[in-house]
């Protein structure tokens, strides 16, 4: 419905009407009416005045020792000012916790579960697994003699909020019909500022920019610093059998424009022998994938792992995390299997997909927050969050000739895998890391410029801009990154060394000069277009 538009008797009428249904067999939610509708009905109730929007209902589905030193967050751990999600609160939505107890707890979260939502059935529990083994990988913090030692998340002294949207089917229909009704409760009540999802739309992997995408867009432009992440999903796929895998797989809502959207990249656990090939045949009926076995490469995507652009040309994912054979918590109620590895303690258990990449990026971002506050005594926005992730992010090498992923950013790693020590340090010699945060806001035409110096030659400058952009399908506001060395030379955000175009699809910009000249460099962030008000940003320049 139109905004301000009140779902009366007379407008529940007219739309049963056109449709054809009896107007109690609609389920009215929020502004929206669900309901089976034949297609050539769909016109009619398109001609209806209060209608804004029709799209197809899509149902959801789940999209998690060794991954924290892939991600080098085991380097931030044990730096002297240790920095582990203290002070942070990250929300989980999924399938449930554990027992669904605050108090009888598992023991990798022991007193750091702050609150249990029940949406999907009368108790927050998990008999499935999914939810419980997401929550490791953010913050779990356990150990295992069977399995090595230290089983830990990315922000192991964080505190756990999760809303468990399992129904007493095994679907999701916990999950309210809009978002921002899933969001605001962690955010408002708990101090959630990190809020994760792995979860998508089961029949929507093709890119589009669906209502929940706005929803997910509208919370963060009036909450500024609620961090948002989802995975890309698991829709990755060689249908050709051509050995590539296929574009435009991402689902949503991980197609929205301000939340990071994460893709898998490999693990590294040897000894698991699953190859692509036999897994998923249908899949990957081709070398050098089917042959390829799924955690024996760090530097190389899942081929599973779904791909962008979105429909409106933008890159998704922003950033990958590892995401095949990966060790986190077992709820106490749940049946798993081995299909990802053999655990041998009850307490844990394998599981695969960007389901399990997206809540080790998750963890992450309460790192990052927390350096702020801690270190910069600064309350970072969502943008800045992202931008620094972003900015701190590796180019993946990919394992494949030709490479799977290709130089940065691309639509099946975006700008590369999560970096945690190269985001918040400790940094390399000579590396050195600064910040602007939303503190101007720009109207068309007009720009702001940060002067960085360069003092010595074979020098890299890496520049990241993000700007939470207005909600709405495609770019509301355009933002350029205009980089201006002391010879001349110019690049732009997105785009090849030489060119003279600029992006005009993504609300993320990021230029890397290599061997930039020494002598003051102009960084220029001009406003292009802009739809509405004024448009603030995230700016994150490193020198290396």
């Amino acid at each position: 419905m139109h905004r301000g538009v009140v779902l009366d008797d007379s407008v529940k009428s007219a739309i049963a009407a056109a449709a054809g249904v009896d107007p109690a067999e609609m389920k009215v939610e929020d502004g929206k009416v669900h309901l089976t509708v034949s297609p050539r009905r769909l016109t009619a109730l398109a001609a209806i005045d209060e209608v804004r929007h029709i799209e197809e209902h899509a149902s959801k589905r789940l999209f998690n020792n060794v991954a924290g030193g892939i991600l080098r967050a085991d380097l931030v751990h044990s730096t002297p000012v240790s920095l582990q999600g203290q002070g942070q609160v990250v929300a989980v939505a999924d399938t449930g916790f554990d027992k669904g107890s605050r108090t009888d707890v598992h023991p990798a979260f022991a007193k750091r579960v702050k609150k249990l939502y029940a949406l999907g059935r009368i108790k927050a529990s998990d008999p499935h697994g999914h939810g419980t083994h997401v929550a490791g990988s953010v913050l779990g913090d356990g150990s295992s003699m069977t399995m090595g030692g230290p089983i830990r998340g990315m922000a192991p002294k964080a505190r756990l909020v999760l809303q468990s949207t399992l129904d007493s089917n095994g679907g999701l229909s916990g999950l309210p019909s809009d978002l921002r009704n899933l969001f605001d409760p962690p955010y408002t009540s708990d101090g959630a500022r990190v809020h994760t999802n792995s979860w998508g739309y089961s029949n929507r992997p093709d890119g589009s920019y669906v209502q929940n995408c706005f929803e997910l867009d509208d919370f963060v432009w009036n909450h500024r610093d609620c961090v948002i992440l989802f995975a890309a999903g698991n829709d990755g796929t060689d249908h050709n059998a051509d050995g590539v895998i296929d574009s435009g797989s991402v689902s949503p809502p991980g197609t929205a424009k301000n939340c990071i959207t994460i893709g898998a990249s490999e693990s590294l656990r040897p000894d698991f022998a699953l190859t692509y090939g036999t897994g998923w045949p249908g899949d990957f009926p081709a070398n050098p994938i089917a042959g390829d076995r799924v955690a024996t490469n760090a530097g190389g995507m899942v081929a599973f792992s779904s791909r962008g652009p979105t429909r409106d040309g933008r890159i998704k994912p922003d950033v990958t995390a590892p995401g095949t054979s990966i060790l986190s918590t077992r709820s106490r109620i749940a049946q798993v299997s081995n299909d990802w590895g053999v655990s041998h303690d009850p307490l844990y258990f394998f599981d695969g997909g960007t389901s399990m990449a997206t809540p080790l990026v998750a963890g992450c971002a309460a790192v990052v927050r927390e350096f702020f506050i801690k270190k910069k005594g600064h309350q970072p926005s969502a943008a800045l969050v992202k931008a620094m992730l972003i900015n701190g992010a590796r180019d993946l090498s990919g394992q494949y000739i030709p490479s799977e992923s290709g130089a940065t950013p691309n639509n099946a790693e975006g700008f590369g895998r999560v970096d945690l020590a190269a985001t918040v340090g400790p940094l390399g010699p000579n590396e050195a890391v600064d910040f602007k945060d939303e503190a101007t806001a720009l109207d068309t035409g007009e720009s702001e410029l940060t002067t960085v110096a360069i003092a010595a030659p074979n020098r890299t400058l890496k520049v990241t801009l993000v700007w939470t952009d207005p909600p709405g399908e495609a770019l509301q506001n355009d933002l350029d990154l205009i980089i201006r060395a002391s010879d001349g030379q110019e690049r732009h955000g997105n785009v090849f060394a030489d060119a003279t175009t600029f992006d005009r699809v993504n609300n993320v910009e990021q230029v890397v000069f290599a061997n930039i000249p020494v002598g003051n460099v102009d960084v220029t962030v001009r406003a292009h277009r802009i739809a509405l008000r004024p448009q603030s940003y995230a700016l994150v320049i490193r020198t290396a």
